[in-house]
């Protein structure tokens, strides 16, 4: 396994913070920042991912260069092309 550092930029305004929240408002869906990750994370590895953030926003903050890891349950990640995880890590550029 993998550590996977995260740095990450978002716009909270649509969301309820960052930590997920395993339950509802009054029956409807709370939307978190580290829910939508894990839950692509999951679509991209097949597999619960647990995302582990630096430090937490309330609902509606926005947040620059924040730090967030989770352990990747694969060895090692190619660079091919056609690899989604190259697609997903790589996605801004980042020359590593």
């Amino acid at each position: 396994m993998r550590n996977i550092l995260l740095t990450l930029s978002y716009d909270g305004t649509d969301f309820c913070g960052w930590q997920r929240q395993d339950f509802s408002d009054k029956g409807k869906a709370v939307r978190t920042v580290q829910g939508e990750i894990e839950k692509a994370l999951q679509k991209l590895f097949k597999t619960h991912i647990t995302l582990y953030g630096s430090g937490r926003t309330d609902s509606g903050v926005h947040a620059a260069a924040q730090a967030a890891n989770f352990f990747c349950p694969v060895d090692s990640i190619t660079r091919k092309k056609n690899n989604p995880c190259v697609k997903f890590f790589f996605a801004a550029g980042h020359p590593h």
